[in-house]
Order: C-alpha cells, then structure tokens, then sequence
C-alpha cells in the first residue's frame, strides 16, 4: 500500500516553527523601530549643538540655516530622508521604515539667563510611534 501525506507529527513540528519564527519577527521589528529612532536622535542632537554654537554669533536663531556655519547641510541617513535646519527649527523626515516621521524641534531662548530649552514635535502615521518618539527625543 502506497501512502502519501504528512503524519500529525510533521504537521505540529512545522506550525511550532512557524509560530517561533513570528515571535522572533515581531521582537525584531521593534529593535529596528529603536534602531532608526536612534539614528534620528543623533542626527536632532548634533543640529542642535550646531544652531545653539551659531546663535552665540548672532542676537537670536535667525540665520541659523542648514550649511550656514557649524550647521551641517541636509544629511540623509539610512532611516532619515532628510534633515533641515531652518532659523534655528530642525525638521527630521524619517524613511518609510519609520512610517513618514516627522520630528520638529524649535528653539526658545530665555530673555533672562540665555539659556536655550528646545521644544519637540513628532507625527507620524502611527500613534505609537508619535508617544515613542517623545520619549526617546526629548
């Protein structure tokens, strides 16, 4: 007698597999979401040094542009589109694995100490994402 198939045992150890192999894909999801949100957080914190150094030289954040003085021009990276700095506001535009992020971050400068407190913004596709990106770029 000629049987052809799959026994049970075949079929379990195939939907085990499976089902390790989506628990892993999950987790590695996410430690590629950290991943980007890290490259962007760099990227934020050397634009802001760069525009706090050059708004020293000048009596408020005007003229603070990107490729003027110590502000590097825009530099893409692997999770980020683009990069500006704009009168002292940096804008960050995330690639598609960040799910079109945006991260706004504007400098106000207090009148009475000079010292300079940056507010951020995020939006994204994800709600998620937004409340992660608030965290993590403060």
């Amino acid at each position: 007698m000629n049987q052809r198939g799959f026994t049970l045992i075949e079929v379990m150890v195939v939907v085990a597999i499976v089902a390790v192999l989506s628990a892993i894909a999950a987790g590695y999801q996410n430690y590629i979401r950290k991943a980007a949100l890290i490259d962007v957080l760099r990227t934020v914190t050397a634009f802001k040094t760069s525009v706090e150094l050059c708004s020293f030289d000048n009596p408020s954040f005007a003229g603070c542009n990107s490729g003027s003085g110590t502000i590097p021009a825009d530099t893409p990276g692997r999770y980020i589109k683009s990069v500006k700095a704009e009168n002292g506001v940096v804008t960050v535009q995330g690639n598609s694995s960040l799910a079109a992020l945006t991260v706004s971050t504007t400098p106000v400068r207090n009148p009475l100490n000079g010292i300079t407190v940056w507010t951020t913004d995020c939006n994204s596709e994800e709600d998620a994402l937004k409340k992660i990106c608030l965290d993590v770029i403060k």
